[in-house]
Formats: C-alpha cells, structure tokens, sequence
C-alpha cells in the first residue's frame, strides 16, 4: 500500500559562489532533504527555483534554513514577488 506524502512547494531567489551546475544542485537537494528546480536567472548571479520540501510550510522554511548553512550557498529567500502573486490570485479565486 501506498502512502499519500504531503509536500511544500515555494518558489525561492538564491545566489551561489559559482554557477551551479546540476552535480550541485542534486548533491544539495540530497543533503537538504528537498529539491530544487531551476525556473530561470533574474540576474547573472540570481536565479529562480521551485523548491519542494516534504511536509507543511514549515518544512519549505526549515529547508530554506538548512539550505542558507550550507557553505555553497551564497543566499537563498522566499521570492516574494512570486508569493504576492499566488496569494493575489487565491483571493481573486474566493471572490
């Protein structure tokens, strides 16, 4: 029997000390216990990625926490333009 595993999804800004190629975004999503999908660069240096965590809102937070320890991450937060938008849309949804 199969069991359902609830996940979190967030979309995060993040900045590494080089460019990360996929050795290193799987070896993070490994050791962070979440995954990382690329969505697309803002900057040279600051990319957009789908983050998914296993659990409520506050494993996608303690995920981002892990992820802002480990050294070969220059910075990782909640892209908040993408987060003002989905909450936006579920209000005009409710209407």
């Amino acid at each position: 029997e199969t069991a359902l595993v609830e996940t979190d999804e967030s979309s995060v800004t993040a900045r590494f000390p080089a460019d990360p190629d996929g050795a290193l975004l799987a070896d993070l999503e490994r050791t962070n216990a979440v995954e990382l999908e690329p969505r697309g660069a803002i900057t040279d240096d600051l990319r957009v990625y789908s983050l998914r965590a296993v659990g409520k809102d506050d494993d996608c937070v303690a995920a981002i926490e892990r992820l802002r320890r480990d050294d070969r991450v220059r910075s990782i937060e909640l892209d908040a333009r993408r987060e003002l938008h989905n909450e936006q849309s579920n209000a005009q949804g409710q209407r």
